[in-house]
């Protein structure tokens, strides 16, 4: 089983690219510290996040967020001919550690929108639900 989990801050702004089919390929590097005092380190991690949501003007430098997914390794040969490798964290879930950025942009505000009408319908109790005596039927 290959399990990655890790919260830190964004080091940079994140890059991203779309594929021809529409997808988002959104390239970050998180940094998460560990230890405490004079043991204090810093470790950053490498992330790929394959997505169809528009989350490039969320993930911005010093964003608190938290991901899981697995670690994959890369390899390659660079044009000297030397092998070289690189592990990043291709993820699968990605969740903001304090929520909506206090000012957003306002590509953002038109998404956020956008989320929070969804949020409206979904939680919206179908009437379909409603039985007779009031219970859900399940």
């Amino acid at each position: 089983m290959n399990s990655f989990n890790v919260t830190g801050r964004l080091t940079t702004d994140c890059v991203v690219k779309i594929t021809q089919n529409g997808n988002q390929v959104i390239n970050f590097t998180i940094a998460n510290n560990t230890g405490y005092g004079d043991k204090k380190e810093t470790n950053f991690f490498d992330c790929v996040y394959w997505t169809k949501a528009q989350l490039g003007a969320y993930l911005l430098k010093g964003k608190a967020v938290e991901v899981s997914g697995e670690m994959l390794q890369q390899k390659w040969t660079d044009q000297q001919g030397q092998k070289k490798s690189r592990y990043v964290v291709n993820v699968r879930n990605l969740d903001f550690s304090q929520g909506q950025p206090a000012q957003q942009p306002a590509q953002s505000q038109t998404m956020q929108n956008n989320a929070n009408n969804i949020n409206q319908q979904f939680n919206q109790q179908p009437d379909s639900w409603e039985t007779a005596s009031g219970d859900i039927p399940f």
